[in-house]
């Protein structure tokens, strides 16, 4: 049987484990602080009732609101999405310190160093067998070209296949403008480019650029440009499409005027 020594009402020391209470006769460690003094006489208290509580464990562990903590340190605020931990002469308009790095809380709860993630960053020229635009003489439909990019620089790795593949859910900015080369036989008739930026298949972001120039000038081709913001989720897939009404003539694509860039925010 264990034996008590009460020294008052307020204070306790179990003999044969060597335990101290204080405002509790029924300390769950090596020491324990009942700040409410409503620690159960039998038994463990429920979480509202250790939400008072201070406790070190025969591990050494100590619990500040926790009669069970799983680590040297451990706080429980008893309130979801609050750590329970106040620093008063710190806060968000303090001065950041150069060269440390964050912290963070895993899905434990532990504190951990919070690795920094390297965001995606994308940018490509159109390729030389980019494939042209085909001849087409239905206005506002295709068909439709994939435009292929040459690799300007590709950071983490996400673009193949002339396919950007999201590495993780959030916020993208895309920008892709497409040029037209230059001909002397655009014809009187009005011209339609179309450009698409699409993820998993589906058009996210368009622009189009209808135009007529005079059949005998050698002229620059048209452009329409994208830049807008895309939200993917993790694996999803973003490409570029084209299209062209062009009085039924193939038209070719200028390379080193057409790029894709894309970054993640």
């Amino acid at each position: 049987m264990k034996k008590k020594l009460i020294l008052c009402c307020m204070f306790s020391v179990t003999l044969a484990y060597s335990q101290v209470g204080i405002n509790t006769a029924n300390p769950q460690g090596i020491l324990h602080i009942d700040g409410a003094k409503d620690n159960p006489a039998t038994g463990t208290g429920s979480i509202a009732q250790q939400a008072n509580d201070v406790i070190v464990k025969q591990t050494g562990n100590v619990g500040i609101g926790t009669e069970n903590p799983t680590a040297k340190l451990e706080i429980s605020s008893g309130l979801a999405g609050s750590s329970g931990l106040k620093f008063t002469g710190m806060n968000s308009s303090s001065t950041a310190t150069l060269d440390a790095s964050g912290l963070g809380v895993d899905a434990n709860g532990n504190v951990v160093v919070q690795g920094t993630v390297q965001k995606a960053r994308f940018k490509g020229y159109v390729s030389t067998y980019s494939p042209n635009l085909p001849a087409n003489n239905s206005p506002d439909s295709g068909p439709t070209t994939q435009l292929s990019f040459d690799e300007n620089f590709d950071v983490g790795n996400n673009f193949s296949g002339n396919v950007f593949t999201a590495p993780r859910t959030g916020f993208y900015i895309v920008n892709t403008h497409l040029l037209v080369d230059s001909s002397i036989n655009w014809g009187l008739e009005k011209n339609e480019l179309y450009l698409d930026v699409r993820v998993d298949g589906n058009a996210v972001l368009t622009n189009t650029n209808i135009f007529s120039v005079s059949s005998s000038t050698a002229k620059e081709g048209p452009s329409v440009s994208i830049n807008g913001l895309v939200q993917m989720n993790a694996g999803q897939q973003l490409t570029v499409y084209a299209w062209m009404f062009n009085n039924n003539i193939e038209r070719k694509i200028g390379y080193y005027r057409t790029s894709l860039s894309i970054g993640e925010l």
